[in-house]
Order: structure tokens, then C-alpha cells, then sequence
């Protein structure tokens, strides 16, 4: 019974693409008709015995008609220029092995076959007007191919992979994950149901906030079509004077308006120059969205967060570093009422965060799969200086930053990693920015002493060095130094990058007679230890020493080995 009903299930065919599909379908297929281990194995039917008994015969011919059945199902499977290439073979699994080879490849065929889908998987981002089904039908699609090439591929390790691959717009949500839910345990479909979840009811605002801006748009033309009325209706009354021997004056319109491009007052211009003002001013008043919640207890601390995030209001003058007191103006909030606007001014607001105090640092690799090992170590020489987490970090999409090692640290550290767009480095501002900084400043620094260019590293490190030391626009009256740490910078001790410079030697590297001091090149100042890096002109290495003496007006000339001396008629 069960023969006939999956005969009669339309037979997969395969027409020379998705080997890998049509091998998992046309295998399910032969096991529902019972023909599968005659492909997956090359088996010998039993010879009968002494005096069979007819139903011993009936079954010995079963069995021996099961092979070319499956073999004919085998031919059925595939079009025709296939089954010109298995044509000659004489059992199911002589077939099925040469359709293997030929689609399926060897294992070293296999192999870059699972590299490429790998490659792939890493670099698949959510599109930003993507849904998220979407997005996982895409990313399953690659999986389940590379399942199928015999590759494990774990559902947590997909999971790990939605959650570090989705735009900022689900950052929330993410984050509300990591709060409430063990991330290692969690299904893919629970998972996607969640953040369907949030697109439902993002959508559902939308369709809220369209309707009402449709009724607000056939409002507006409803009054725009009566104020045309009653101004046509004024034009005829003009015509209807001037016919009966009446002086009408040819005026012009002056339209004021206001930020919003609403017009609020119509001035009449006659040609003797005579203005009438017409009774139509009316007062337009701003209107505020608002989000409020319900308390037991008052606060002065209330703020009336706007929802443009333009304009937000507190009754507290504490919270203003400069207040506009001549400034009033009325605002609508959401239940009607009027509040009225007795100022505008400025406030301050401080942010504990990296991108708010500009800190840099700075970290040398000589390769970039050297990224992820460097990052481990930042981020527990911040968390340690800050007291606090590492929460988001925002990086562009370069090979070093979505390796699988990466991401899989940042999933284990609890930290969203936000890629930037391809090709839009504007979303990564701050670094870009800091970035072209410092080159400037290395390059400037170079020159200025004819430095070789083997010594950039040196020049960067010394930029950073300064850069986080000197003023910032990000930091009000603070330099990066100081609303990191929480204390003034010493610059006693700053010197110019590339002078000639003399390093005392100790008494127990010398004898009686020799040098005290030896010439170097200042290059900088030692993280590790209170001193300063010195590149030595003699041994051609770089030291750290405490006493040194530089010459800042001294130039080195690295082609002559001497130093060089300024020319007089240009000085004077």
C-alpha cells in the first residue's frame, strides 16, 4: 500500500542545477518505494534453495526486480542530455555515483565548494528595507547548502549570526534579548518570531501616523480650496466696482511666512504706495508631541521631549548654561492645553561614553587577522580604566572585523557590533575623521624634520599622544585626556618630534674618558615606562631613556650623517 501511494507522488526531476536538492528529494523518494538501499549499495539477491516453495519463488523475483526498478526510476529522474551520460550504466548505484561525480564533484571540489558558502554566510548583511523572513530565508538558504555538502553547521552558530548581522533598528530589541533571554539557548524561530514581532507593531505605527498626515493633507486642501473662494469671489466683487465707474487700485501680494512656509499675513501693496493690512493674522502655534507617564510623586525634573527632536521643554533654569529669556512663544501638547514658552536656551548634557570624550588609542599589527587578539586586549585595558562595559562598537566591513573569530568573541563579550553600509564611511564619522587626522599630522610631523618614512609608526604614535591631549570642539573647556581620566594633562615635558637630542649615558655603561651623552632623534614617549624613545645614531636602535637634552632647532641630514646647518641669509 505504501508502494502505490508514493508512486503516485510526482517523481523529482533533475535538470542539471541543484544536485544537492534533487539528491535529498529523489533519496526520500526510493525510501518510500523501498528501493533505496538497492542504489546506496551494491547488494546480491540470495540464490533459492533446495525445493522452494512458491511463495519463496514470488519473493526471490521481488528482489530481483527491485534493482532495474530503481535503476528506472534513476532514468525517469533526468532530462535527456543527463540520461545520455548514465545511459550505460547497469545498476541504481552505478548511476547514482556517476551523477554524484559529475555534479557533485570530488572532496577537494567539495571543500572550496563549503569555503565559497562560508565566505558567503560572513559577509551576508541584513538590507536596511529588508523584513527579517526575509533576511533568514537568504541566510538559509546558504546553510542548508552547506549542510548538505556535509558541513556542520550548528543552529546556535546561525543564531549568533542573525543577531550580529541586523541594522541599527533592531538594536533595541537585541538588547532587550541579552536582558531577558539566555542568547545561547534560544531557537532561530523563536528568535525571528520576536523580531517579527517588533516589525508588526513598527508597522502598525506607521499606518497610524500615515493616516492621521492623509487627514492633516485633506484638511489643508479643504482650506486652501475656501481661502481661494473667497478670494475669487473678492476678485469679482474688484470687477463688478470697476464696471460701474468705481477706482480700483492695482495692488500686488506680499506673502509673509513664516519657518514653516505658513502663510500667516497678506499685505496688499497699492501703486501709490498706500499698504492695507488685511484682518487675517492669524496666530499660528506650535505643536508638540509627547510621551508622559503616570507617577506617584511630583519631579522638577519633567522634560516635554519633542518628537522631531528639535525643541524640548523643563520648568528647572538650573539645567540651562545660556537662556534666551526674551524668547516666548505658546505650545500645544497632545491632550489640547497650552504651555506656555518663557525662554530658549542651551543645556548640557554629559555622556560617559568613548565617542563623547574622543579618546584614541592606537595599536601596531603586522597583520590584519591580528585584529581580534588586539581588540581582546583593548577592551580589557578600557573596561578596567573606565569601570564600566563595552556595549556597542561600530567598525566598517573590512575582512579583519567580520571574521568568524571576531564576531564569535563579540557574541561571547555581550557586545553589538554595527557594521557601517559598504561604501558609506560618513556612518563611522568620528574614526574616519580621526583617522585622516592623524595622517595629516604624521605627514606634517615627517617633513617638517625630514624624517624617513620608515619611522611613520613612531610619528602616529606620538600624534595620537598629543591629539588626545590637546582641545577638543567634542569636549567643552576639557582636552580627551581629562574627561577620560579626570585630571589636567602634564605638558611640561612635551618635546618636538624628530629634533636631534643627546641621552645621558649611566657611569656603569662608561668609563672615565668616554662620552656622557650619545646623539639620537626623539621619537616619542614610552607607554611602559617614565621615559622617552630615542632612536640611538650610533647602534641604529631605538632606547628608552629618562635624561635627555634636545635640540629642537637642529635639523638631522640622514643622506650625509651629520647635522644640518641652517643657511644665515635665510634666517636673517
Amino acid at each position: 500500500m505504501a508502494s502505490s501511494n508514493t508512486s503516485a507522488l510526482s517523481i523529482p526531476v533533475f535538470n542539471g542545477e541543484n544536485y544537492q536538492v534533487w539528491a535529498v528529494k529523489m533519496k526520500a523518494y526510493l525510501r518510500g518505494l523501498g528501493l533505496w538501499q538497492w542504489v546506496e549499495t551494491k547488494r546480491q539477491v540470495q540464490p533459492l534453495g533446495n525445493n522452494p516453495t512458491l511463495n519463496q519463488i514470488r519473493a526471490q523475483e521481488e528482489e530481483e526486480a527491485k534493482a532495474p526498478r530503481a535503476l528506472s526510476y534513476i532514468h525517469a529522474a533526468v532530462l535527456e542530455p543527463i540520461f545520455t551520460r548514465i545511459m550505460a550504466c547497469e545498476t541504481p548505484k552505478e548511476a547514482w555515483d556517476k551523477l554524484k561525480e559529475m555534479y557533485l564533484g570530488s572532496d577537494r571540489t567539495r571543500q572550496m565548494q563549503i569555503l565559497n558558502l562560508k565566505r558567503q554566510f560572513e559577509v551576508l548583511r541584513m538590507k536596511d528595507n529588508e523584513f527579517i523572513k526575509e533576511y533568514v530565508d537568504r541566510l538559509m538558504e546558504i546553510v542548508n547548502k552547506i549542510r548538505l555538502l556535509g558541513e556542520d553547521l550548528t543552529d546556535q552558530r546561525v543564531v549568533e549570526k542573525v543577531l550580529v548581522s541586523l541594522p541599527e533598528r533592531f538594536e533595541s530589541k537585541v538588547s532587550s534579548l541579552e536582558d531577558s533571554k539566555d542568547l545561547t539557548k534560544i531557537s532561530l524561530a523563536e528568535l525571528v518570531h520576536a523580531f517579527q514581532a517588533q516589525e508588526q507593531r513598527r508597522s502598525m505605527r506607521q499606518e497610524e501616523s500615515n493616516e492621521e498626515a492623509f487627514l492633516a493633507l485633506q484638511k489643508r486642501k479643504a482650506s486652501q480650496g475656501r481661502e481661494k473662494k473667497q478670494f475669487g469671489e473678492k476678485k469679482d466683487k474688484e470687477k463688478n466696482e470697476a464696471k460701474e465707474g468705481k477706482v480700483v487700485a492695482r495692488r500686488d501680494i506680499l506673502h509673509v511666512l513664516t519657518a514653516r512656509n505658513k502663510v500667516i499675513q497678506r499685505i496688499f501693496v497699492g501703486e501709490q504706495g498706500q499698504q492695507a493690512q488685511m484682518a487675517e493674522n492669524q496666530q499660528q502655534q506650535e505643536q508638540l508631541f509627547i510621551v508622559t507617564s503616570h507617577a506617584t510623586s511630583s519631579c522638577t525634573e519633567t522634560w516635554l521631549i519633542d518628537s522631531g527632536c528639535t525643541n524640548h521643554m523643563t520648568p528647572e533654569l538650573s539645567c540651562f548654561k545660556e537662556l534666551d529669556q526674551s524668547y516666548k512663544s505658546k505650545v500645544k501638547i497632545g491632550n489640547g492645553d497650552l504651555v506656555d514658552v518663557k525662554g530658549k536656551g542651551v543645556v548640557a548634557v554629559e555622556t560617559p561614553t568613548d565617542d563623547k570624550t574622543r579618546m584614541c588609542w592606537v595599536f601596531f599589527m603586522k597583520q590584519k587577522s591580528e585584529v581580534a587578539g588586539v581588540f581582546k586586549n583593548f577592551k580589557a585595558l578600557v573596561e578596567n580604566q573606565a569601570n564600566s562595559s563595552i556595549k556597542v562598537i561600530r567598525s566598517d566591513n573590512g575582512t579583519e572585523y567580520t571574521s568568524d573569530k571576531f564576531d564569535r568573541f563579540c557574541v561571547e563579550a555581550g557586545i553589538v557590533h554595527q557594521l557601517t553600509v559598504t561604501y558609506s564611511p560618513q556612518q563611522n564619522g568620528v574614526s574616519e575623521r580621526k583617522n585622516r587626522t592623524i595622517m595629516e599630522m604624521t605627514r606634517c610631523l615627517l617633513f617638517e624634520k625630514k624624517m624617513p618614512k620608515c619611522f611613520w609608526a613612531e610619528a602616529v604614535n606620538i600624534v595620537v599622544y598629543l591629539l588626545n591631549r590637546l582641545p577638543t570642539k567634542a569636549v567643552k573647556n576639557k582636552t580627551s585626556f581629562e574627561a577620560w581620566y579626570g585630571v589636567k594633562p602634564v605638558v611640561e615635558h612635551l618635546k618636538v618630534f624628530g629634533s636631534l637630542c643627546y641621552t645621558h649615558v649611566p657611569d656603569v655603561k662608561r668609563d672615565k674618558l668616554d662620552y656622557k651623552a650619545e646623539m639620537g632623534i626623539f621619537l616619542g614617549y614610552s607607554s611602559t615606562s617614565k621615559g622617552y624613545r630615542v632612536f640611538n645614531l650610533k647602534t641604529k636602535k631605538i632606547m628608552v631613556s629618562r635624561d635627555i637634552k634636545v635640540d629642537e632647532a637642529a635639523v638631522w641630514n640622514w643622506e650625509k650623517n651629520e647635522i644640518e646647518v641652517e643657511d644665515v641669509d635665510q634666517l636673517g
